[in-house]
């Protein structure tokens, strides 16, 4: 397990209540709001995966992006937002460069100013992690999920 230190701009780590997120704490945030790595990670990830539940009557949008310069800057491959419908869930999978070292950043850049959204389970996965090749939801299983999984991110990009 490899542990980094995140720091939150306009958001909070807070109990979200049952039904809201998958565990017992998640970030919550509104538009605009923002979460970093505080600095570059010690080891290299090769891919970030995150859930975004979306309580709101609003649709939201969250954008990632990674700086390699200890946060002076900021790349945006264009592709890497995750839009999440009014009352639903949504999760994606980057992959990152094998770059170090690397930082983090999620951007809540469109919903609701009002009600928050909640970021949850945000991993990062290094080489030796990885369970199984092909199982995209991280469930230890490569089954018609993983599948189902991969054609909804291409249809909601």
């Amino acid at each position: 397990v490899v542990f980094c230190k995140w720091d939150f701009t306009r958001c909070k780590v807070v109990e979200p209540g049952e039904g809201k997120c998958d565990g017992l704490r998640a970030v919550a945030m509104k538009t605009p709001s923002m979460v970093s790595t505080a600095r570059p990670l010690t080891q290299k990830p090769y891919a970030v995966r995150y859930v975004v539940y979306n309580p709101s009557t609003t649709r939201a949008n969250f954008k990632f992006t990674y700086s390699l310069d200890g946060g002076t800057t900021w790349i945006d491959e264009g592709d890497n937002i995750l839009s999440v419908d009014a009352k639903s869930s949504h999760s994606i999978i980057i992959m990152l460069p094998m770059t170090d070292p690397i930082m983090l950043r999620i951007n809540q850049t469109a919903g609701s100013t009002r009600t928050y959204c909640y970021l949850d389970n945000i991993q990062l996965f290094y080489e030796e992690e990885w369970p199984l090749k092909g199982d995209v939801n991280d469930d230890g299983e490569v089954n018609i999920a993983d599948v189902n999984m991969i054609i909804d991110l291409i249809i909601n990009e």
